[in-house]
């Protein structure tokens, strides 16, 4: 086999267990403040915790484990970070 063949197989086989022990890592859930600034609330109304990063608004929304949390404005649920437009 040559040598470029080997090196793309190799990359082939990194990538998908990239893939699989991603997958298989649990979710690390939402942080005990997005779940306290929900306590008592519904789904979708208006929430605010103080974090490492300072006082932060959102919504709660419902977490893949059914647990209702604070999901800070501009972020995207899962994703474990900011997603909107970067700012400058």
């Amino acid at each position: 086999m040559k040598s470029h063949n080997k090196i793309i197989i190799g990359t082939m086989l990194l990538t998908l267990t990239g893939f699989v022990s991603a997958a298989d890592r649990p979710s690390r859930g939402a942080p005990p403040e997005a779940i306290e600034a929900c306590a008592n609330q519904e789904v979708d109304s208006q929430c605010q915790m103080t974090t490492l990063r300072g006082d932060v608004e959102g919504q709660c929304k419902t977490t893949p484990d059914e647990t209702l949390a604070c999901l800070p404005e501009g972020h995207t649920p899962g994703m474990g970070g900011k997603r909107g437009p970067k700012s400058e």
